[in-house]
């Protein structure tokens, strides 16, 4: 059709003009067509007539395009669509005119590639955009923490939706809410409460938030029911036998550098906290969020030797870069690692723990934290601590220059820890 019609405009703008408004009989003015002879007339009669219907065809042609270009849409008919739409979900096929004629040659199977990649059936527009609009009325006052509008919305949305999949989750955090505001004001007695106060909202309210408004969202809105739940434990004392249930753990829960000052607060008033597994740990996270890796060495250490098992878990927990890639490279001395139970003479837990003996190979692999590492305060005196000590001390006297000295702590390193002795030398 495009060909068609520039043909028709090469040959004469006015052809196109004329035949829209008088008809394809008029299409060549008379002046564009030169009187001639009979004779010439005569021999020239068959090919005019060609010229003449070819041109009529092309104007006809033109004036339709032109004639559709102008014609002004029809308004859509959206009760018809959803109608037919309608008819086609109860008929499971398509209307008479847009099936294809029997005569027709039927579709080729689709091939394995394309079935693999065939788009989904779409969704109601009008049906789950309402479902949407109505999960949202509830997912914004949840945000505007006011839990009547919410629940108002939450009924809404069951009515529309009996069986809607955010129901449930939505009503735990609605419930949620109101918990807090009815708790605000009183305190914790018992650990045994706030054991089922904390468990409700790390393993319910929590998973909930994460499914309906995602992991950095939900971190906001839970921040303040974690501080009004370490608010109410203040003064609940620090239980070794609930080493979790403490007002410590429910600030670090909210995550923000504030609620790491308190969570700090919280465990200096804790008696000895230094000498338990828990607490030094919280305080090692908490010194992290506030001050970074640099400053929290020493407790890491400190933890090393008391605990290594947890501080695999809170290394977890800090998730930071330098101090995951140092504990990878720490693995891959396998060596080290593996020699470190039977060099042990301690047969305790912690002293077995291959991690008790990273803040040693940290002297090793790092000399550069020295300064810091030598921070840790005395712990058991361990074999890995002992062997920390005497690193702590040979390394001085590499800086000092003291050879007579020198080889007599190398000595005592060989003896004390063979492998790790080893790894002494493969770095010198």
């Amino acid at each position: 059709m495009a060909t068609l019609v520039l043909a028709a405009q090469r040959r004469s703008v006015g052809v196109v003009v004329d035949a829209a408004r008088v008809g394809p009989a008029a299409a060549v003015p008379a002046a564009a067509r030169p009187e001639a002879s009979t004779n010439d007339r005569q021999d020239t009669d068959a090919p005019q007539t060609d010229d003449r219907d070819r041109d009529r065809d092309i104007c006809a042609s033109a004036v339709v395009l032109v004639n559709a270009r102008a014609r002004p849409a029809l308004p859509l008919n959206l009760p018809g669509l959803l109608a037919a739409t309608g008819q086609r979900r109860q008929n499971g096929r398509m209307p008479a005119s847009k099936r294809t004629p029997a005569s027709a040659p039927a579709p080729a199977p689709a091939s394995a590639a394309t079935s693999a990649h065939a788009t989904p059936p779409q969704l109601d527009l009008f049906e789950h955009s309402r479902d949407t609009m109505l999960r949202n009325d509830v997912l914004d006052a949840l945000l505007r923490r006011q839990p009547g509008a919410a629940t108002s919305a939450l009924q809404a949305l069951a009515e529309h939706t009996p069986g809607h999949a955010a129901l449930a989750p939505l009503a735990v955090m609605i419930q949620a809410l109101r918990q807090a505001a009815a708790d605000a004001n009183s305190a914790l007695q018992q650990h045994g409460a706030l054991a089922q106060a904390r468990t409700q909202l790390q393993h319910s309210v929590a998973p909930a938030a994460h499914a309906m408004l995602g992991s950095a969202a939900a971190t906001t809105w839970l921040q303040p029911l974690w501080r009004a739940l370490a608010m109410r434990a203040d003064k609940l004392p620090f239980d070794a036998q609930q080493p979790d249930d403490h007002a410590a753990t429910l600030w670090l829960q909210a995550g923000a550098a504030d609620d790491a000052a308190s969570a700090v607060q919280a465990l200096q008033a804790v008696p000895s906290w230094r000498r338990m597994p828990v607490p030094l740990a919280w305080m090692a996270q908490a010194r992290y969020r506030l001050q970074g890796l640099d400053s929290t060495w020493p407790l890491l250490a400190e933890l090393a030797w008391l605990a290594p098992a947890r501080l695999a878990s809170t290394a977890q927990a800090l998730q930071d870069p330098l101090l995951q890639r140092l504990l990878q490279r720490f693995e891959q001395d396998v060596d080290l690692v593996s020699a470190s139970t039977n060099s042990s003479t301690n047969s305790s837990t912690n002293t077995s723990h291959p991690l008790a003996w990273l803040p040693a190979w940290l002297l090793i692999d790092q000399p550069a934290l020295l300064e810091r590492l030598r921070e840790a305060r005395t712990g058991q005196d361990s074999p890995p601590e002992r062997s920390f000590r005497l690193l702590v001390e040979l390394l001085g006297l590499e800086r000092q220059g003291r050879q007579a000295e020198l080889i007599g702590h190398r000595r005592r390193l060989r003896d004390a820890q063979p492998v790790l002795f080893d790894a002494y030398l493969r770095r010198r």
